[in-house]
């Protein structure tokens, strides 16, 4: 349940032969920490993926995410287990690095939510 409130229907598409992230998250504004709390900051809201990946939502507004003035993903901080990030703005992630996330490269993926 919360796989589906947190990535929506289909987060993994194929388009023009590439893969592509995009998730669209179905979440109620309570779900997000009114507090910083368990080492997230506040107005947010995590869930793991794969086992090991935290995918954080964020947003200052904290708003729904579904409906129609519902927010969606605006930019994304991938955070690799070697360390290194990587920041990409749009409502999607390319390709490569919709593999890096999907064959459990990342420890945090960061969504801003706009």
């Amino acid at each position: 349940m919360v796989f589906y409130m947190g990535l929506g229907p289909e987060p993994f598409q194929w388009v023009n032969q590439e893969l592509r992230f995009e998730p669209k998250p179905i979440l109620a504004k309570w779900l997000f920490a009114p507090t910083a709390r368990n080492g997230f900051d506040k107005n947010t809201f995590a869930f793991k993926v794969f086992g090991k990946t935290w995918v954080i939502y964020r947003q200052a507004s904290r708003q729904d995410t579904f409906g129609g003035k519902g927010l969606r993903p605006a930019g994304y901080r991938l955070h690799y287990e070697d360390g290194e990030t990587v920041v990409h703005e749009g409502k999607y992630l390319p390709d490569r690095l919709a593999r890096d996330l999907r064959e459990g490269k990342l420890s945090r993926l960061a969504v801003e939510l706009e």
